[in-house]
């Protein structure tokens, strides 16, 4: 039986809608890859901009890379002063950080102590890895989000986040002159943090929007 032409053929409604998606989508698809072309162009320029500077004098690298350490040695010398007024831990506490360290794997527990300077909870990794907690603030919150925050800085210490600390520092101390050098560390630090908040999600999803 011969079909109708009617029958075959595409209905007048979807013919156009058919074409003004695939012009759309090709518009869309054209417009990101302007904008990476673009993207890629501004890269190119700074990064050629950067090449054309002119050589910094040795003396005054030095200099700066001499002010810059001589900062961050003053930095660490007023926090070891922090670190020796505070006191270790109550077994509660140790309890707690035991819990959350078995929670995320970390096998090898930091030494943990309290302050009452006024400070964010924090790992310090010198010698030995001492995670401080300000007594005050421990005492302001309840239980879950006591655990957020150990969650959060104990993951620091289970992604081995304070090697690429000490690392990016040496590095910013070399390449102080650098904006990318302080680019690159300021990103590092952001998503370091990233990573340890969906860590506390992952396994406190409670207590995730309690570690800012």
């Amino acid at each position: 039986v011969a079909s109708s032409p009617a029958s075959d053929a595409v209905p007048a409604s979807e013919a156009p809608s058919n074409g003004l998606g695939q012009m759309f989508a090709t518009l869309g698809a054209l417009s990101e890859s302007i904008a990476w072309r673009d993207w890629f162009v501004r890269v190119i320029a700074a990064r050629d901009a950067i090449v054309r500077l002119a050589p910094i004098p040795t003396s005054l690298w030095l200099g700066g890379c001499i002010v810059l350490a001589s900062v961050m040695l003053i930095r660490i010398v007023r926090f070891r002063r922090v670190l020796r007024t505070s006191w270790p831990a109550p077994v509660d506490v140790l309890d707690v950080v035991g819990a959350c360290a078995a929670s995320i794997g970390l096998a090898r527990l930091p030494t943990v102590v309290m302050t009452d300077a006024r400070v964010s909870p924090l790992v310090w990794c010198g010698v030995r890895r001492t995670l401080v907690l300000p007594a005050s603030l421990w005492d302001d919150l309840e239980d879950t989000g006591r655990r957020a925050v150990l969650l959060h800085e104990l993951a620091h210490l289970r992604r081995r986040d304070h090697w690429i600390c000490w690392i990016e520092m040496f590095a910013c101390t070399i390449y102080w002159w650098n904006p990318v050098a302080w680019w690159v560390r300021h990103r590092l630090r952001d998503e370091a943090d990233y990573c340890c908040d969906a860590w506390v999600t992952a396994v406190l999803p409670t207590g995730g929007a309690r570690t800012a």
